[in-house]
């Protein structure tokens, strides 16, 4: 691939060429040499050379300068903001109306006034950039770890707003109506089987996700039932003596006998329900992508309330199916008796992300407000502060977390007062959010208040804290499955020899970081120490789940087929990459794997159908409940 390629730009009049020095202007009718300037080219893309009207804007000093196509004047010149880093791999492109610089994201500079405005909550992919067509704006997926903690991921299309998103203009019951169901007022009144210690009554079982049960599960297992649900299944909870379970794309929640595996019911809501409900009292509660929040009598499905979190009614496309622009996560929140739920994608788009509290009895609306970054009067967003560049706000979506009477989603602490998300403070989180599934080798999760999220330093937090693809925590331990180490630099992935491997690790403040060189003296990089784990263990799979009982870790998974020895044409030999990609994918099946979380020895290892959905294992009243990548969900209990 080249890079940094010279860029060629031709009117009715003039042919403009620019290398990494020089601009060079041709006649277009006699070929001659009209003038010639200085050029620089963009970071790791070529120079930006674009026509816009009767003038060619190229980078300048501290901006960009309009410059006669025909005499190399200089006619305009508009200051631009420099992102904290290196800007985007990719040159610019522009409209009649706008320029679009990557400068950090996608900075778009007004052609007639000069106004920019930052959008660094999205970025085109390296080389490509991003394309303005049919009057929207379209941004190609990237892999980029600049920014990751704001930026959204995929291929998107994004229209004007023309100001600040979809005022709220409407009555406050017009705004967010509330449904009444057949159960309205009778979830309490008809409990049957109330929630106990030993459930898992919630995504990962507990406010603070810790993915750790209060139940112990004996090393001696066997299938006790197996339900064929069908489709994309979200992980699983158990409470009451029910399973609950979503088929994802489906927009179905099921709920079993916890014991036999019987069907009781099922409830469809409008969208994609893309995580487990939460049970509390008697009552199932979740989100959906339809922009609403449900809730059930647990006893048999029966609706109690249903309540719009979306600020309006309005569908766009989301891979295939039909979402609300504000989509609430299936898992939703309970603490304190409050029922807490996010409406929205991001903190830039559409009016921001809307922050609720409610009443799980009746949806009744306890209080709201909106995590919004951009300037409610301008529409434009913050710039980082001088004293700390990378402080880039903003967030995106994802499952809530409360830890105490804190609560966080990502990486950002949230006051569901005010809408403000720039608190901080230790807890569980990954950059790309807890559903996410790709094991991109720049993410991972921490039980930590911050993550490095750029190209050059994405790796550090990993080598500084107990980090992994998968964890559970309490006040004592952190159990993870994840890389020994991050090596640094560009890339940084499987070129140090690093491996995957179950562990333990002991909650202890860390030491300061050593601000030495190799040779002892004082600089200004800070060495990097290892992670000092109490016990680290090989396994024959890729935890793609992980849950902790009394004194077991269960891990589960496809087969572990990536990680094979040697070198050179002997590793090439061992490694069978299309094999892998196939145990991967589960067409190898599954295992399930346990280990004591004293020591790290195996305690069992045993086969299972497919391998389990990312995070789609729960442990309740000595059982495991396994939710599968072939549709099923599988009960394993003592052999006995």
């Amino acid at each position: 691939m080249q890079w940094e390629a010279p860029s060629l730009v031709v009117n009715d009049t003039v042919i403009l060429t620019a290398d990494f020095k020089k601009v060079h202007a041709y006649g277009v009718g006699d070929g001659q040499l009209k003038w010639t300037g200085t050029s620089k080219n963009e970071y790791n893309a070529p120079p930006d050379m674009i026509l816009v009207d009767d003038l060619l804007w190229m980078r300048a000093k501290g901006g960009r300068a309009g410059i006669d196509p025909l005499t190399g004047d200089i006619k305009k010149e508009y200051p631009t903001q420099k992102g904290y880093m290196h800007p985007r791999c990719y040159r610019g492109t522009a409209t009649d109306q706008f320029m679009l610089f990557g400068e950090m994201g996608v900075q778009m500079v007004d052609v007639l006034s000069g106004d920019v405005r930052e959008n660094d909550w999205i970025r085109g992919t390296c080389q490509f950039g991003v394309m303005p067509a049919n009057g929207l704006l379209y941004v190609p997926p990237d892999s980029c770890a600049c920014n990751m903690k704001t930026k959204l991921s995929g291929i998107y299309a994004f229209s004007s707003t023309g100001g600040p998103a979809f005022k709220r203009t409407a009555k406050p019951e017009a705004q967010n109506p509330i449904e009444r169901g057949p159960a309205f007022g009778k979830i309490k009144s008809n409990q049957s089987k109330n929630n106990n210690r030993e459930d898992w009554p919630t995504f990962r079982a507990a406010p603070g996700r810790n993915g750790i049960a209060e139940t112990s599960v004996p090393a001696a297992l066997a299938m006790a039932w197996k339900a064929d649900i069908g489709g994309r299944l979200s992980p699983v909870v158990v409470a009451g003596g029910q399973a609950f379970v979503a088929s994802v794309d489906r927009h179905t929640v099921y709920a079993l006998d916890a014991v036999t595996g019987d069907q009781l019911w099922q409830y469809t809501a409008g969208g994609r329900i893309d995580s487990p409900p939460t049970v509390h009292q008697g009552g199932v509660y979740f989100g959906s992508a339809d922009g609403w929040v449900y809730g059930l009598r647990a006893e048999d499905g029966a609706l109690a309330w249903r309540f719009r979190a979306a600020p309006f009614e309005r569908r766009i496309s989301i891979r295939g199916q039909l979402e609300s622009s504000w989509p609430v996560h299936g898992s939703v929140l309970i603490q304190n008796g409050e029922l807490l739920c996010a409406a929205g994608r991001s903190s830039y788009l559409d009016g921001g992300i809307r922050l609720y509290k409610l009443d799980p009895d009746t949806g009744q609306k306890l209080s709201e407000s909106t995590v919004y970054n951009p300037d409610p009067k301008t529409g434009k967003q913050p710039l980082p502060t001088q004293e700390n560049r990378r402080d880039v706000r903003g967030v995106l979506s994802d499952i809530l977390l409360a830890d105490g009477g804190d609560f966080y989603m990502r990486q950002a602490k949230l006051d569901f007062e005010t809408g403000d998300e720039r608190g901080s403070g230790l807890h569980l989180f990954s950059p790309l959010g807890l559903l996410d599934d790709t094991w991109w080798h720049r993410a991972y999760w921490v039980v930590n208040d911050q993550f490095t999220s750029h190209w050059s330093g994405w790796w550090k937090v990993g080598n500084q804290v107990a980090s992994g693809r998968i964890l559970s925590y309490d006040d004592d331990e952190i159990y993870g499955f994840g890389r020994d180490q991050y090596p640094g630099g560009n890339t940084g992935q499987w070129r140090g020899g690093e491996k995957y491997q179950l562990f333990a690790h002991d909650r202890v403040e860390a030491p300061p970081l050593e601000i030495v060189d190799r040779k002892g003296k004082k600089t200004k990089q800070k060495k990097v120490k290892a992670v000092e784990y109490r016990w680290t263990s090989s396994v024959p799979l890729l935890a793609t789940s992980l849950a902790v009982t009394k004194d077991a870790i269960f891990i589960a998974g496809p087969p572990d087929e990536f990680s094979a020895s040697g070198e050179g044409d002997e590793l090439l030999k061992l490694h069978d990459p299309a094999g892998a990609l196939a145990a991967w994918n589960g067409e190898k099946g599954g295992i399930l794997y346990a280990a004591g979380t004293g020591d790290g020895k195996k305690r069992t290892e045993m086969k299972i159908p497919a391998p389990t959905v990312f995070d789609g294992m729960a442990a309740a009243r000595g059982r495991l409940y396994l939710a599968l990548k072939d549709g099923s969900l599988i009960c394993m209990a003592g052999a006995e």
